[in-house]
């Protein structure tokens, strides 16, 4: 019932994806609570949330483990390719799959959700742009090569040493950010 109210507000071009932790420190909730170490409100439960840059949530998901994406009907995992995607994708791609304007939007996300099948799938299923930083552990990340072997005389500069990044996702574009301090 929450869920559907913010449906029904219209959402802005700038959309985030991130996750909330609302604080619960019964034990009538079965299996939902989560314990997250990182957070100000360790016992909680795990909310997904898409919200706009005007601070307001227009869509959530709430983590439930593995029946997490039960509910999601099997046209909708065919359309946004959910198969092989990680937990953060695939939370990304169901949350942005209720904006209604979807090419002129660009959808922001941290570290957890960020992938280049991520961004790959939101920009040729959806049509979206979208804005992530990436984990060094990550895929992408390893294939950012020569980063460290830059001389610290150049000046901050974007660099994309794979093409694969770029050329598939005309309007995206995947670079390491490279920052070097000279005393």
């Amino acid at each position: 019932m929450f869920r559907e109210q913010c449906l029904l507000i219209p959402p802005t071009n700038r959309q985030s994806v991130d996750e909330v932790t609302v604080a619960y420190k019964c034990t009538r909730a079965g299996k939902l609570w989560q314990y997250i170490k990182n957070k100000p409100d360790k016992l909680g439960f795990k909310i997904f949330c898409q919200g706009s840059s005007s601070g307001i949530i227009h869509d959530i998901i709430l983590y439930q483990g593995v029946t997490t994406f039960c509910n999601i009907q099997e046209e909708e995992h065919a359309h946004l390719g959910l198969k092989d995607l990680l937990l953060g994708a695939k939370i990304v791609s169901i949350l942005c799959n209720t904006i209604t304007n979807k090419e002129s939007t660009v959808v922001f996300y941290d570290n957890f959700f960020t992938s280049f099948n991520l961004v790959k799938r939101l920009h040729t299923n959806l049509g979206m742009r979208s804005v992530g930083t990436v984990r060094v552990n990550r895929s992408v990340a390893a294939m950012l090569k020569g980063a460290n072997k830059v001389p610290a005389k150049h000046k901050p500069q974007i660099r994309c040493p794979n093409p694969e990044f770029s050329t598939p996702l005309k309007k995206s574009l995947a670079g390491h950010w490279l920052t070097f301090y000279t005393q």
